[in-house]
């Protein structure tokens, strides 16, 4: 019983919106976006110092490669380096993207990946972008887009972070606890359930207060499916995790290559491209490896 953590999927709030679209409230979905509009600090030039007492940096590195000590590269800042993160994408960017392929109902792999990006404004040791947008492309044409900014930005509304999903009806906005639905040109609201916030919630529903709140409810669902031995109740099985970070995975692949990506959502391996396959695993450092039989 493996659960991963897109707590979204333990919002009533969000499993209502999903509701909603799978009843068709927007017609057919041919468009899904996600954003995360998150300033993140300059983290500046550092340079190699001895290894702190009482830290043990080999075990910190873990599998990644051995570096020098480095203040930039420990705590909160190991998310910045290739070795040991997977950029925004990976860092926040799953729960949008997550929100979005539940919304559509992708099962599968998208078979097209493009993204482009940079890192903009500070002079730093920082390796991952802090501008990137990528696109993903599913055998029937649907598209699903993700933008991140790590510099001062706004969206439409104020938004910061979010999924959009884009039908023949109409569009909703959907976040952790908050969704609302828009149709015609005005832009114009449907009222009712079609935009619903955590305070509409039914009384016998655990009001979601923040994202930190969704962790009791998601952690509850996974206690009670390890002592029911019932996986299939999961809000957020392995499988689904593994389907949203596999994009964000791609779409790394796709900027660090610098090209259109084609992949057999079926192999799990990009058509005819050796370069891009070896972005797909690591080698991991002796002796943080897996064993051939666990």
């Amino acid at each position: 019983v493996v659960q991963t953590g897109t707590q979204s999927r333990s919002s009533y709030v969000v499993q209502e919106a999903i509701r909603l679209l799978k009843d068709g409230i927007i017609g057919d979905i041919y468009l899904g976006r996600g954003i995360v509009f998150s300033h993140r600090p300059n983290i500046g030039l550092l340079k190699d110092s001895s290894i702190p007492k009482g830290v043990n940096w080999d075990m910190f590195l873990g599998p990644a490669p051995y570096r020098p000590f480095n203040k930039n590269r420990f705590h909160y800042n190991w998310h910045w380096y290739w070795d040991t993160a997977t950029s925004e994408f990976g860092n926040n960017g799953t729960h949008s993207i997550d929100r979005v392929r539940w919304g559509m109902g992708k099962r599968v792999h998208p078979v097209k990946i493009q993204c482009m990006g940079g890192f903009y404004s500070y002079k730093s040791d920082q390796e991952i972008p802090n501008v990137q947008v990528g696109s993903f492309q599913y055998e029937d044409g649907t598209i699903v887009e993700l933008e991140v900014r790590s510099l001062y930005s706004n969206a439409e509304d104020n938004k910061k972070t979010g999924s959009f999903l884009y039908g023949t009806k109409g569009w909703m906005y959907i976040d952790h606890f908050e969704f609302r639905t828009y149709f015609g040109e005005g832009r114009k609201e449907k009222p009712g359930p079609a935009m619903t916030r955590e305070s509409e919630a039914p009384k016998d529903k655990k009001v979601v207060q923040g994202f930190g709140g969704l962790d009791v409810e998601h952690l509850s669902n996974f206690i009670e499916c390890v002592r029911s031995r019932r996986w299939q109740d999961l809000n957020a099985d392995i499988q689904e995790g593994h389907m949203s970070t596999t994009m964000m995975h791609l779409g790394n692949i796709a900027f660090r290559t610098g090209r259109t990506l084609t992949f057999n959502p079926y192999a799990e391996k990009f058509v005819n491209d050796e370069d891009a396959d070896s972005y797909l695993t690591k080698k991991y450092r002796h002796p943080y490896v897996m064993p051939d039989e666990v």
